[in-house]
């Protein structure tokens, strides 16, 4: 951007003007959402039964472990 004097005349000075935008969380939540994906298709694309158990309580189970073990996922 330029600026002018009085006379119409390019006074010496010199401005750039910028927008800048932090994409930092939207990469993080992006590259999680990607990584959670490649893990979900590798458990369910496995032969073997996969579960996680918290407490008393099952927190994942694959289509694999559902079928050997033969009870419903709800």
């Amino acid at each position: 951007m330029l600026f002018l004097d009085q006379a119409g005349q390019v006074g010496g000075k010199i401005a750039i003007l910028g927008i800048v935008t932090d994409i930092s969380e939207y990469k993080l939540e992006n590259i999680l959402t990607r990584s959670e994906e490649k893990y979900l298709k590798l458990l369910e694309g496995s032969k073997d039964g996969v579960y996680g158990i918290k407490g008393d309580e099952f927190i994942y189970v694959n289509t694999h472990a559902t079928v050997s073990m033969t009870f419903p996922i709800k």
